[in-house]
């Protein structure tokens, strides 16, 4: 299999320009035998990949893959929802889902222009695969029509916040390592993924216990694409207190939200992780803004419960040093891996040396 594989690969290579100029039905066809072969992690997956965004981009058709169908709802209430899209419970296929609607309205040939870009930017978010993120699997089109709905698996667990009011006892160091190796994952693609909105509600929890960073990219999409197509129960930037002092900078131009920028949200989501609260919990927003962007002050330490949930002075550095001012003096998140993966490790040693003893 490996050897037909490398050999189609070369086939591929030598004859791009004779491919992508044969028919639409043909094209589809070949898109999803390479999504196949993909899916089964084979060795080319990345030659493949560029291969596909390169049919895309030269003949303007869309995988098959992309659009999923049958997609039923079974509940017409959402059970949730942000500032630019509703969340409903559905099945696919048999297996449960949650279908992220957008808000999207005005003029149809805006509508079609948004969809057109918005199906590029997911056919990136599809082939993610780590154990920490949550898997894409497809749009859906037809059951909100005109309407887009973002499919992904339904996570019972509800997100991260939800999960320890219900289960107090979780390893709270464990969640938040495996938040890091998601957003360390994200941040090692190329093209990078920066996620931009992150916080406790966009990270869900698996059947196994695992946190899945949810909603990667998709608020920088939206803020790219203008006010004018979106509709936002809320200001597009409605969560300062996961913000990085230098997103409340103005900027003429698109918003910026560097990769440096997900580091310090991170710290906010060990701050709710640890305590149970919002970051500057008792402020109001504005009151945020001045704390963070003015006075450079950061959340302060909590005591308990937060220490005996696994907040000692190693985890507190590390909250610290995301939250520096200047991103450049941020760590990477593959820096903050290890060293979280250094304290679970003192933790376990600590935890077999008490047991002995």
């Amino acid at each position: 299999m490996a050897y037909d594989i490398v050999d189609l690969s070369k086939a591929i290579r030598s004859q791009q320009q004779t491919i992508i100029a044969t028919s639409d039905s043909t094209l589809l066809d070949i898109m999803d035998v390479l999504r196949r072969l993909m899916d089964r992690g084979c060795a080319e997956h990345r030659f493949l990949e560029r291969f596909i965004e390169k049919i895309v981009r030269t003949r303007r058709i869309w995988p098959r893959y992309l659009f999923l169908s049958p997609v039923r709802l079974t509940d017409a209430q959402p059970f949730g929802g942000g500032g630019y899209a509703d969340v409903f419970q559905g099945d696919y296929r048999g297996r449960g889902v949650a279908l992220k609607v957008l808000r999207i309205f005005g003029r149809p040939e805006d509508r079609d222009r948004f969809h057109e870009k918005f199906y590029g930017e997911t056919l990136g978010w599809r082939r993610l695969r780590h154990p920490n993120v949550l898997p894409f699997l497809g749009i859906c089109t037809d059951v909100f029509k005109p309407r887009l709905a973002m499919v992904s698996p339904y996570m019972e667990n509800g997100n991260v916040n939800m999960y320890l009011k219900e289960y107090a006892d979780a390893d709270r160091v464990q969640m938040i390592t495996g938040i890091a190796s998601g957003l360390s994952y994200l941040h090692a693609l190329k093209p990078q993924v920066i996620h931009g909105d992150l916080r406790g509600n966009n990270i869900l929890v698996d059947n196994n216990h695992n946190p899945r960073i949810a909603d990667f990219g998709l608020s920088k999409f939206i803020q790219s694409q203008g006010s004018n197509i979106i509709m936002s129960c809320s200001k597009a930037r409605n969560n300062v207190r996961w913000d990085a002092p230098e997103l409340f900078q103005v900027n003429d131009g698109d918003p910026i939200t560097p990769a440096e920028s997900d580091i310090y949200a991170f710290a906010c989501v060990c701050f709710e992780i640890f305590t149970g609260e919002c970051p500057f919990p008792g402020l109001t927003d504005g009151a945020v803004v001045m704390e963070v962007a003015i006075c450079n002050h950061r959340p302060a330490r909590p005591a308990e419960p937060a220490t005996q949930r696994g907040l000692d002075n190693n985890i507190w550095s590390i909250m610290e040093d995301c939250w520096k001012r200047e991103p450049a003096e941020r760590p990477t998140m593959k820096g903050v891996v290890a060293r979280l993966m250094l304290v679970a490790d003192q933790l376990k040693a600590s935890a077999y040396h008490a047991h002995v003893l």
